[in-house]
């Protein structure tokens, strides 16, 4: 819907990325003080992994890779607890997270990798790059579109399990 953003491919006016979304390092928590039962996801850098009796950060907000696995994007909708082995949202300066999940996979936050053995992504280089700046009425459009996909995915998933279980599927 706005090209490629790495090239900006559709010419949009752009922003340095903190000013669009500002990252911060995640927070420890040892496996053995997780809480299965928990009420708030735990996320690392493939997305939640665990729960936990207590939050760090308030939704809305974005996750993504920053030691590891790189590139990931998730958007949080409920408070959450980001491990160290992510880096997450602390402002999204009034952006969908929705449209900012689809955005930072796009801009492939993996081509910022440093080290040789462990992957890392620095916040501090990412946050001095250009980013395409798309208003907030477009990036609205662009999560209710995304929504509805999703929803119909969700949907046929559904409705595929079910014919599945009745046998009519194998």
């Amino acid at each position: 819907m706005f090209g490629d953003p790495k090239i900006n491919s559709s010419n949009l006016p752009t922003k340095k990325f903190i000013e669009v979304v500002k990252l911060q390092r995640g927070f420890d928590l040892p496996v053995q003080e997780r809480n299965q039962d928990g009420l708030f996801n735990v996320y690392g850098s493939n997305g939640p992994l665990d729960k936990h009796d207590s939050f760090k950060v308030k939704a809305p907000g974005i996750v993504t890779g920053r030691s590891g696995t790189l590139g990931n994007v998730y958007y949080v909708l409920e408070d959450y607890w980001p491990l160290n082995t992510t880096l997450f949202s602390v402002d999204i300066h009034n952006n969908n997270v929705v449209y900012l999940k689809y955005l930072l996979e796009l801009y492939d936050l993996s081509r910022f990798s440093e080290g040789a053995g462990v992957p890392t992504l620095n916040r501090n280089i990412v946050h001095d790059k250009d980013i395409i700046d798309v208003p907030l009425s477009l990036q609205n459009d662009f999560a209710a579109f995304v929504q509805q996909i999703d929803k119909s995915k969700f949907e046929i998933a559904n409705s595929l399990k079910r014919l599945y279980n009745k046998g009519m599927l194998s």
